[in-house]
């Protein structure tokens, strides 16, 4: 992958050297993205749902707070996080018992506190 974003790069540079940076930094931002979503995931499906059972023994509620930002002002918008919260917060339910009123979600379509 670092190859072939190393090539693109160079070859974009030779066209517009501004523009080259902005497309190769969106597009190692998505991959960044991408792979920490997948790893958090599969930590989630995989063997933690059996420890997180054994230490919790169900004392209280649980929470969760998500955030899930697609549009930064200083950054490319990126496309998935909403959609990455939604299923967080899904799996939070289905596999660790929370309940839908304890998970707070934050994302940019989230209307800003009244004052």
């Amino acid at each position: 992958m670092a190859f072939i974003l190393l090539e693109l790069f160079k070859f974009l540079q030779d066209l517009n050297p501004k523009k080259a940076v902005g497309i190769v930094k969106t597009m190692i931002i998505n991959k960044l993205k991408n792979i920490c979503v997948v790893f958090i995931a599969s930590l989630l499906i995989t063997g933690i749902s059996h420890a997180y059972e054994i230490e919790m023994n169900k004392q209280g509620k649980s929470y969760a707070l998500l955030i899930g930002i697609n549009q930064y002002s200083n950054y490319p918008h990126l496309q998935t996080p909403i959609n990455n919260v939604e299923a967080l917060a899904k799996i939070l339910i289905q596999k660790f018992d929370f309940q839908s009123q304890t998970i707070v979600k934050v994302t940019d379509k989230t209307p800003p506190p009244i004052k």
